[in-house]
């Protein structure tokens, strides 16, 4: 009698979720068309503008204003470009150079799209949940709703590449056969070559004696830098490795007021733009589409700064950007060794992973808003566990996770002013305190399954 009732709340659940879905797509399809036509997307045009330079034989490390035609990103002010990785990746970038900059942001963000949907579809593979209807829409609801979603599709980043990268590599190293452990560590030299901090992986997986997936992110370093001394020129490798290389460690993408252009220099190229506006490949963009709270890593939020100043006070040099990194690095690897030896390694490897991939973010330079995607993978192990919540422990590991996606999901004061009474200072912080409620909720569920 009770199987009747039952099927209907269930069809009613599904088409209320099925509908939210739909409003949120449609909504996110909305910004596409908005970012594609309207914003710049200023870290894609530094990528552009990288293989432009590339393509032309020129250092994809300058900033080429000055060039005979102009190759300028659109918001660059120093002497020094805005791209940060190796010649190898300008060099793919150039294979965009034909394109008109508009057709690369629309199918940019088409692939975007894609590559979180394959990452999402991966971490449910590696919980080895079943990818019921249900979930499958509360995933694409979560999706759809999650702000730096957003901030990766207005900036043009490459944190949805990387995040498929790696969970690819940790699906392989799941099979435990030889080749695959080789194929994962060539999978992650590949997403480092992407995003260098994605090699803050390689601690982890010695600490867990993955030590063929260590060898082929090896290989695959090697591998990478031989294709990128025939394709790039030793010269060009060289100048990246020891002056580009160090530069980015200290300053990222910025740099001091000496490293600025005069303003004089940028006439030429705004000639005619309107106030506000900016211009790439011969059309106008708004710089940024909207403001948010931009900083995802402990680098260069509070503890980096009393790092920083610590460091003074001692009289020693101030640590980089880079130097700092490694120090919180060092620091988490030290709380993971002492879980290792006080409970032994944690059964559940996706659980024991997605721990690593935030604490990659944590420590990273260069975190960004953009980054946050990376904590979606967290999504489909809540699912999995809260059917299993059976006891105090882990029903308090699984809220402060869910608290942890909530925080770094929603959106901030600067995107809506009338979200906090309290200035849009308030929440500055929400992505490092959302990583650090998702790292402490994933450690509540490091356990041996009985």
């Amino acid at each position: 009698m009770a199987r009747g009732p039952d099927r209907y709340v269930r069809l009613f659940t599904r088409l209320v979720l099925l509908a939210v879905l739909v409003v949120l797509l449609t909504r996110l399809v909305g910004f596409v068309v908005r970012f594609g036509n309207e914003s710049l997307q200023a870290d894609l045009a530094a990528y552009y503008t990288a293989g432009l330079s590339a393509a032309a034989d020129l250092s994809p490390y300058v900033n080429q204003v000055g060039n005979d035609p102009p190759i300028w990103d659109g918001v660059n002010v120093f002497r020094h470009s805005r791209f940060l990785y190796p010649p190898l990746a300008a060099g793919a970038f150039s294979l965009l150079a034909p394109l008109p900059y508009q057709v690369v942001k629309f199918a940019w963000m088409t692939l975007t799209l894609a590559a979180l949907a394959g990452a999402l579809l991966l971490a449910v593979r590696l919980t080895r949940m079943p990818p019921t209807l249900d979930r499958v829409l509360v995933l694409g609801i979560v999706g759809c709703w999650f702000w730096p979603v957003l901030t990766l599709l207005e900036r043009g980043q490459v944190d949805a590449f990387t995040l498929l990268l790696l969970l690819a590599a940790l699906r392989l190293m799941q099979s435990r056969r030889p080749r695959s452990s080789l194929a994962a560590g060539c999978l992650v030299a590949l997403a480092t070559l992407l995003k260098l901090n994605c090699a803050f992986l390689i601690p982890f997986l010695a600490l867990r004696r993955r030590w063929r997936t260590v060898g082929g992110f090896l290989l695959g370093v090697v591998v990478l830098l031989g294709l990128d001394l025939a394709v790039s020129g030793p010269a060009r490798v060289s100048d990246y490795l020891f002056r580009e290389l160090p530069r980015i460690s200290a300053h990222g993408e910025g740099g001091t007021r000496e490293m600025s252009l005069p303003r004089s220099t940028f006439a030429g190229v705004l000639a005619g733009v309107q106030p506000q506006k900016t211009v790439l490949d011969g059309r106008s963009y708004s710089p940024d589409y909207f403001k948010f709270v931009l900083n995802g890593s402990l680098v260069q939020a509070l503890p980096g700064k009393l790092l920083r100043r610590a460091a003074v006070a001692t009289g020693l040099p101030e640590p980089g950007l880079s130097q700092l990194a490694l120090v919180f690095l060092a620091l988490f690897f030290a709380v993971f060794l002492a879980l290792h030896r006080r409970r032994g390694p944690p059964a559940d490897e996706p659980v024991y992973w997605q721990s690593v991939l935030v604490v990659i973010l944590l420590c990273g330079p260069v975190t960004w808003a953009m980054g946050a995607v990376w904590l979606l993978p967290v999504l489909p192990l809540l699912l999995r566990e809260v059917p299993r919540a059976n006891d105090s422990g882990l029903v308090r590991a699984l809220v402060l996770c869910t608290l942890g996606l909530l925080l770094a999901g929603a959106p901030d004061p600067y995107g809506f002013f009338m979200l906090s009474p309290f200035g849009v200072e308030v929440l500055n912080g929400k992505y490092v305190l959302g990583q650090l409620l998702c790292l402490v909720g994933l450690f509540g569920l490091w356990r041996r399954r009985s």
